[in-house]
């Protein structure tokens, strides 16, 4: 039942049992109800970075590690979204299949790869707009057609983001942040006002 030989070991020299040790096994029988739920958290993460191993081969520590963390924190995640009236967003990840959530790990992981590897070129290029391209399509699989059509009815900029960083932190230094910002509000002025319609 879970309990230590320390615990065992004390009820054996209980001469009998009354109501509170139901109180006491209803406490216990919580504790491994939380157990068993951080336990099942743990194994669907382990699978997932295995079959993202097993894909890949070789990831960067960095792009590993935060995406670990955004598994474990995706309760969070979806949590900070109810709160800013994104509930189409968690909605949208909670309905995911496994198969669904490892490719788009998969995904994730290799276009923060490509941006490490292109970071420091100039913004222009063909190469490092093509990336662009492929990071927002990489943002749109992760949030949500939906939620993306939604945009325009979303006051975002009343949305602490900075919380959602620090709850799902990015793999890149603020060096890269910085470039890939750049070489987005560069793509953005090429494409105008149609880059959704782009990814579509």
């Amino acid at each position: 039942m879970g309990y230590s030989l320390e615990e065992i070991t004390q009820m054996l020299h209980e001469p009998s049992f009354a109501i509170d040790f139901s109180e006491t096994l209803t406490l216990h029988l919580k504790q491994l109800e939380h157990n068993k739920e951080s336990i099942e958290k743990s194994i669907t993460a382990i699978k997932r970075v295995i079959k993202l191993m097993r894909e890949e081969g070789e990831v960067d520590s960095s792009i590993l590690f935060s995406l670990i963390q955004n598994m474990q924190t995706e309760q969070m995640q979806r949590d900070w979204m109810e709160k800013n009236e994104l509930s189409e967003w968690g909605e949208f990840l909670s309905n995911q299949s496994e198969e669904e959530r490892t490719s788009l790990d998969l995904s994730t992981v290799q276009v923060y790869k490509e941006i490490k590897q292109l970071y420091g070129m100039p913004v222009e290029k063909h190469e490092v707009q093509a990336l662009i391209q492929r990071y927002l399509e990489a943002s749109l699989a992760y949030v949500g057609k939906k939620v993306i059509e939604s945009i325009p009815r979303k006051n975002l900029e009343v949305l602490d983001f900075t919380e959602l960083k620090e709850i799902a932190p990015s793999p890149l230094t603020e060096e890269e942040e910085e470039w890939l910002g750049q070489a987005l509000e560069y793509y953005m002025i090429q494409v105008g006002g149609d880059w959704r319609s782009r990814l579509y």
